[in-house]
Order: C-alpha cells, then structure tokens, then sequence
C-alpha cells in the first residue's frame, strides 16, 4: 500500500512540524526565485563582483610574486617555465597551438 504524504494524519506526532517545514520552504523558494529574476538583484550582484574583483587584485599580485620568489628558491618549475616548455615541445613535433 502507498501512502500519501500529503495528507495530515493527526495521530503522526511529527506531522504538523512536517507540514510547517513543508509550507515554509515552499514559501522561501517562491520569494528566493522572485527576487533572483528581478533586475536590481542582477545589477546588484554585478556590482559586487566587480568590487570584489577589483579589490582582491592586488592581493593576487602579491601571492604571485610571493609563490614566485618560493618556487625560485626551490629550484622549482615556475608556470611561465611549464609554458615555455610546452611551446618549445609543441615546435619540435610540428604541432601548432594558440
């Protein structure tokens, strides 16, 4: 027998909780989804990222430089020389990338 768990059972002790969970969440999607699709948000969202881009970029600058400087004391590839590497592989077997 399948049992339809929509239905209030006033003998489920958990069931009213259930139900309030239910039509909580529900409600909480339905507002979720119209303030997401709206314009103001998207324009809003743009502008965060914009800020938050543009202020982390000299923080990147400095782990580069300063992942650099370890990667050269340790005697380790660096990303430049990975590519380098990969140019110089790529013109000897006569394959060209871009």
């Amino acid at each position: 027998m399948s049992q339809d768990n929509n239905v209030f059972n006033p003998f489920d002790p958990s069931g009213m909780l259930k139900c309030m969970r239910d039509a909580n969440m529900d409600a909480w999607s339905k507002m979720m989804i119209q303030l997401v699709n709206t314009e103001a948000y998207a324009k809003a969202t743009g502008t965060m990222l914009d800020t938050w881009l543009s202020s982390s970029t000299p923080f990147h600058k400095a782990m580069e430089a300063a992942l650099t400087h370890i990667i050269t004391n340790r005697q380790m590839a660096s990303r430049a020389d990975i590519l380098r590497l990969d140019r110089f592989a790529a013109a000897c077997s006569g394959l060209r990338r871009m």
